[in-house]
């Protein structure tokens, strides 16, 4: 086993943890009050290339893979979950699916827009009744000539506002005689596309979460993903990228810890009670021991499911495992952090409480805990085989 991080690989975390020192972490605290977008620092992602790092050359990435992905959410996320989980969400949500599932076409007409010119593509999935159980979507796709009619509504759709393209999933056209769900690249600016609510969140408050709403939108069937062949499987295929998304997300919440642990650290050697600092009291120092082991176990995790994922091999369990703890202990390691700066913790003014407020998402989106620990769980324990219905007399 190799722990070490490739000469290639370094840099990358190099590069983007100045990146983030420099363009992130300045603006956090802004974004977070106003509720705003970090449009200029979104240019400057594309302008560096960070929205190219594990996309294939041919499409105009640099054909880093996984653990360089990891890398940067991590890094980005460090210095503000706003531009991790954009990063993670918006940078690869959108061209991530159309590389891995759509026709040569789409793939030629979409991933370098987002690659080389920063066009956002939202995801659109979750509807009021299909949270944790997304086959129980209604909106609906009805083929009618060379095209299809698209009715429904989704929420908690990121960045629905922004996007110039959304990939909605819609129940087949059962009356044509087609089984499971669609996907369709929708253009923002269609005729029936809307925007709906815009949620006031308890944290990630610089990347907005919206409403979306389709009423009688005509989209052609070349917009389908992955074309014909696509047909009824876009459940299959957003279950097929859940996994690596799952693994971002424990990158983002294992950002956002180590950050909140680095402020601890420092703020408990600075910091003098009793006429010592802090950390010379052993319940402080313990704690203090504890939250690394937390940040190791999950950084442990995370760049396992990368690795595993990069090296083609079935990584769904080790996915939901890395997320399911990186989450929970991210979460354990920021009140531990806020916890230790006292008072000054719980102001506005420092950044624990902003931390606090943005983590718990990671234990939510991308399915939630309890949704991990049904996938793990389902590995662990095999189901016993149906029987056969008895053939008729």
């Amino acid at each position: 086993m190799d722990f070490q991080l490739t000469k290639e690989q370094q840099l990358l975390k190099k590069m983007a943890a100045q990146f983030a020192a420099q363009c992130c972490e300045p603006e956090a605290a802004e974004l977070d009050e106003t509720h705003s977008f970090l449009y200029d620092t979104w240019n400057k992602m594309t302008e560096v290339g960070l929205l190219r790092v594990n996309h294939d050359k041919k499409y105009g990435g640099t054909g880093h893979d996984a653990i360089a992905e990891m890398i940067v959410i991590e890094e980005l996320s460090k210095a503000s979950l706003t531009h991790g989980s954009a990063y993670a969400l918006l940078g690869n949500g959108f061209p991530t699916f159309i590389e891995k599932f759509g026709t040569e076409e789409q793939k030629a007409e979409f991933i370098p827009q987002v690659l080389n010119d920063g066009v956002i593509g939202s995801f659109c999935l979750t509807e009021p009744d299909a949270g944790s159980d997304a086959a129980g979507i209604h909106t609906a796709s009805v083929k009618d000539g060379d095209s299809y009619i698209i009715n429904g509504s989704k929420c908690f759709i990121t960045a629905g506002n922004l996007a110039k393209y959304h990939l909605v999933v819609a129940i087949a056209d059962l009356k044509n005689g087609e089984k499971g769900f669609n996907g369709f690249i929708v253009d923002a600016d269609a005729p029936g596309v809307s925007i709906g609510k815009i949620e006031n969140k308890m944290g990630l408050r610089g990347l907005p979460t919206t409403e979306m709403i389709f009423e009688d939108v005509r989209v052609p069937a070349s917009r389908m993903l992955g074309g014909r062949a696509g047909c009824g499987k876009m459940m299959k295929f957003a279950l097929g990228t859940l996994d690596a998304a799952r693994i971002g997300t424990g990158a983002q919440a294992l950002g956002v810890a180590t950050a909140a642990f680095e402020k601890a650290l420092a703020y408990s050697g600075e910091r003098r009670q009793f006429g010592k600092p802090l950390n010379a009291n052993q319940g402080l120092a313990w704690e203090l021991a504890e939250m690394a082991c937390k940040l190791d176990m999950s950084r442990l995790l995370v760049y396992r499911a990368a690795w595993m994922e990069q090296q083609g091999l079935p990584f769904s369990k080790e996915a939901s495992m890395a997320k399911l703890y990186a989450t929970k202990f991210g979460r354990e390691v920021v009140n531990s952090a806020l916890q230790i700066h006292g008072g000054y913790g719980y102001m506005h003014d420092y950044p624990l409480e902003r931390y606090y407020r943005d983590i718990k998402i990671t234990e939510i989106y991308e399915g939630s805990s309890e949704i991990q620990k049904v996938v793990i769980a389902n590995h662990l324990i095999p189901r016993a085989p149906r029987k056969k219905k008895e053939e008729k007399k």
